[in-house]
């Protein structure tokens, strides 16, 4: 499975007395700065701790919240109220808007900010309870979405109230992945399933660019003037291995894989290596690992992600093509909600993934 974010362990899980699912952080996380993030729900207001290094990407906001599997490293319920006027509350007028300041002071503390929706709430909230508040409308907005995306899993009193129009408009981050992948669906036709196949994606895409760029970032420092003929990033990866750390290199020999004219250049590489680094690398436990790591992660994600795709577009066909009534989220019973809970959970995708071969590396 892969985590974009991993700050708040699975063992921390628990219920408060109205059923919702909560996520305690254990003591370990205590120090972590975060975030309180306020969503308007459809009867109130929830506050929902999110790590303030998800604003570090905002692009990559969204996909942490495709799929429960997903948010769970991200976030846990802090807090909700029910709120008849939501307007006014947010006004901080009559009694709604008590209720929703009430809310706010009793988590108002000295390294808390409250995440909130536009700027006028901001400015509100911080110019009437002192509180310090974080807007930006991208990054925010991305966020709010991810949260109504999977509140039915977090706050059961909304699980039977959250509607298509509540999670419309889409966020960026799916459009843009619609767009870069060709994927042909109408907005419209966009349902739980496809948003969970676009955040697989998303993510095995990015961290297979990520594992990419780490690699050859670390490794042409310690082997220069090679990485710039090898534009295969698994090809690249397998010899940087193979001349670095035999033990996890590959079998094959140089001739296999590359023209007979670089053939003598990554041998005399792969003895330079030996005698500057044989030693350090060998007892460098931790290199070891990432790199047994990222060849493991660049062998099977090329699988993952394409895997991911066709599921995607697949979904998108079927929706397209079978006359389906338009609807982003169905009401759905609780034993339905938590058998999705399961399937999601077992992330099948990620394990049927298959290596893929290297590419022939250009001559010098």
């Amino acid at each position: 499975m892969m985590k974009m974010i991993d700050h708040f362990p699975r063992d921390g899980d628990a219920s408060d007395h109205a059923g919702r699912r909560r996520r305690r952080p254990p003591p370990s996380a205590a120090g972590v700065k975060a975030m309180l993030a306020l969503l308007e729900t459809p009867s109130g207001f929830a506050l929902f701790c999110v790590v303030d290094s998800l604003f570090n990407a905002p692009a990559c906001i969204w996909s942490n919240f495709a799929e429960k599997a997903a948010s769970d490293n991200a976030l846990f319920l802090e807090d909700f109220i029910k709120v008849d006027d939501k307007s006014a509350a947010r006004r901080m007028c009559g009694n709604p808007g008590e209720k929703l300041a009430d809310l706010i002071r009793k988590h108002k503390n000295g390294r808390t900010m409250f995440v909130v929706d536009d700027e006028e709430l901001k400015l509100v909230i911080e110019e009437k309870l002192g509180a310090p508040c974080f807007y930006e409308k991208y990054a925010v907005g991305e966020l709010m979405w991810g949260l109504k995306n999977v509140l039915r899993y977090y706050l059961s009193e909304e699980r039977d109230n959250i509607t298509r129009e509540y999670l419309l408009p889409l966020c960026q981050g799916i459009k843009d992945l619609i767009n870069n992948f060709g994927i042909d669906i109408p907005t419209e036709e966009i349902d739980e399933e496809f948003i969970v196949y676009a955040g697989r994606l998303f993510r095995s895409n990015l961290l297979l660019k990520n594992r990419a760029e780490d690699i050859r970032e670390r490794c042409d420092k310690l082997v220069p003037d090679i990485g710039a003929y090898i534009e295969d990033d698994l090809l690249y990866a397998e010899t940087m291995a193979k001349i670095l750390i035999p033990k996890l290199g590959p079998t094959w020999d140089f001739a296999e894989k590359f023209p007979s004219d670089m053939v003598p250049k990554l041998k005399a590489a792969a003895k330079a290596a030996k005698v500057k680094y044989g030693k350090e690398l060998k007892s460098n436990v931790i290199f070891y690992q990432q790199m047994g790591c990222t060849l493991t992660d660049l062998r099977l994600l090329p699988g993952a992600r394409a895997t991911a795709l066709g599921k995607a577009k697949k979904r998108a066909a079927d929706r397209c093509s079978g006359g389906h009534k338009c609807q982003i989220v169905e009401k759905r019973s609780h034993q339905a909600v938590e058998a999705a809970e399961g399937a999601v959970n077992r992330y099948e995708d990620f394990i049927d993934a298959s290596a893929g071969g290297g590419k022939k590396a250009k001559t010098l």
